[in-house]
């Protein structure tokens, strides 16, 4: 007989049918179970199965803590690392009968899908899995909510981050599992934070199917933080879920709350936001974001993603906050902040490098943030800058020539160089005036587009280079390019 790998879902719900499970695996003498992976929690219910198998004493084996450590010649393991577990797993195929105690449905967030996800196609036949009645389930069914459009989330062990995506799938219910991490508190704050509070009821479950069980409703500061080291999940019912502005990209500027001078026009928008080359999971850097209108626009196409919106003044995040809660953008983190500094932020709070940067416009430290975006960029990364003035314009250029050709072979951390383009974006809108019609042309747009390119000598060096540009000082008024405008050129006036 094929020895196989036993995944056994056990619910504190459905104790019996778990017995009976267990019972049946043990009681085939054919296929002995060799190796049990358990939890700590499991211990008494092998206790309780020890007593239904008709084994000798010598065959069971009891540490001082009264946990069974052998049951019908079987090892049992309790509290494992997922890592041993699946190299003992793929050590042992075929070779001996592996029974792995898990909880509620082991193939939905489960160590069943951990499993599988190791094992090569042809090695899945030796699983079996055997699902039981998850909490989620049974938290839905207590509440009388339908599960049939529902979305699951786990946050055990992941990144609170992870509940954006489903938080974008507005009209539905959400399930949450928790962790001693991402607490309902925590979960709590950060849904009261972004302005969705009132789109949800919020309910959490505790100790489901046991005798401390509870549904929780009404909460209170103290309750959520009392509830932080207990067995949770999480329900989110929707609600009140169409009081929304809706749309994509662009967005009419007149929907945006901002103040004088913003936002971002909508066709300079939709170009700058194409040349962003954004994916589904993209993390980009909104540079000056103002109120927001390029980071409403790229979070929603990159939903899977992070938008970090910076600015340094206070008034535009709080119209930034106030656009996240009414256009419905959970993955944008707002960033109160001087520019280049908050980039030292953006290290410490972001896991990986950044895909794409925009920068909405020039300044005198615009060389130090393009340096610091370069910094913080992965390869292939794109920046896309928006600039009015020609000085803007000259500075970016100046730092293009300057960067590519300056010399920097000793220094270790010239591994880069960048490539670019730049369009010159005219805009005029169609006005009515008495009985006649007008185009009214809006300010003249130059944007350029800077790739981030790994050289192609060190390709093969590194593909976890993480770069630390190194900051040079420019001299502005060396080498400026002649940039040509309107079919006339122009040399660049010096600057002060």
């Amino acid at each position: 007989m094929t020895k196989k790998i036993h995944i056994l879902g056990i619910s504190p719900c459905s104790l019996e049918t778990g017995k009976k499970d267990l019972l049946t695996l043990f009681a085939d003498k054919k296929n002995r179970i060799d190796t049990v992976f358990a939890r700590k929690e499991d211990a008494d219910l092998l206790a309780r199965v020890r007593g239904y198998i008709n084994s000798e004493n010598k065959s069971i084996t009891v540490e001082n803590d009264g946990n069974i450590t052998h049951l019908n010649n079987a090892t049992i393991f309790y509290d494992s690392k997922i890592k041993f577990i699946i190299d003992y797993i793929k050590g042992n195929l075929g070779k001996k009968n592996v029974l792995i105690i898990a909880n509620g449905d082991p193939n939905y967030f489960g160590i069943g899908g951990a499993i599988l996800n190791k094992l090569k196609e042809g090695e899945k036949r030796f699983v079996e899995i055997y699902p039981a009645v998850s909490f989620m389930q049974i938290g839905f069914s207590k509440l009388k909510i339908p599960m049939t459009e529902a979305v699951i989330v786990s946050l055990h062990g992941r990144d609170l981050k992870n509940i954006y995506p489903a938080l974008y799938s507005r009209g539905k219910n959400i399930g949450i599992y928790t962790d001693n991490v991402n607490t309902p508190g925590k979960i709590h704050s950060k849904l009261e934070e972004k302005g969705f509070l009132e789109y949800f009821n919020f309910y959490v479950l505790t100790d489901l199917c046991t005798k401390s069980e509870k549904i929780h409703k009404s909460l209170t500061k103290e309750l959520l933080e009392d509830l932080g080291n207990k067995k949770n999940i999480i329900i989110l019912s929707e609600k009140n879920t169409k009081n929304f502005e809706d749309g994509v990209i662009g967005i009419d500027d007149d929907k945006y709350i901002h103040v004088t001078g913003e936002p971002t026009k909508k066709e300079v928008r939709v170009i700058s936001i194409g040349l962003l080359g954004l994916k589904a999971d993209s993390i980009v850097v909104d540079a000056g974001c103002g109120s927001g209108s390029v980071s409403m626009e790229v979070s929603a196409i990159a939903r899977n993603g992070i938008v970090y919106a910076v600015d340094k003044n206070i008034s535009k995040i709080e119209n930034l906050k106030k656009n996240i809660k009414k256009f419905w953008r959970p993955n944008i983190e707002p960033i109160l902040g001087e520019l280049p500094d908050s980039f030292k932020t953006l290290k410490d709070i972001c896991s990986t490098q950044i895909d794409s940067v925009f920068i909405g416009g020039g300044g005198s430290d615009l060389i130090d943030i393009l340096t610091g975006s370069l910094d913080i960029l992965k390869d292939k990364g794109v920046i896309v800058i928006n600039s009015i003035t020609i000085n803007s314009l000259n500075s970016v250029l100046s730092f293009i020539n300057n960067f590519n050709n300056f010399d920097l072979k000793n220094d270790k951390n010239n591994n880069f160089e960048i490539r670019y383009e730049i369009i010159s974006v005219n805009v005029a809108r169609l006005k009515s005036i008495k009985k006649d019609s007008y185009f009214q042309a809006l300010n003249q747009i130059y944007i350029t587009k800077i790739i981030k390119m790994l050289k192609p000598d060190k390709l093969n060096k590194s593909n976890k280079f993480k770069s630390n540009i190194k900051q040079t000082v420019y001299k502005m008024e060396e080498n400026k390019p002649n940039v040509k405008v309107r079919n006339k050129a122009i040399k660049p006036k010096d600057t002060e």
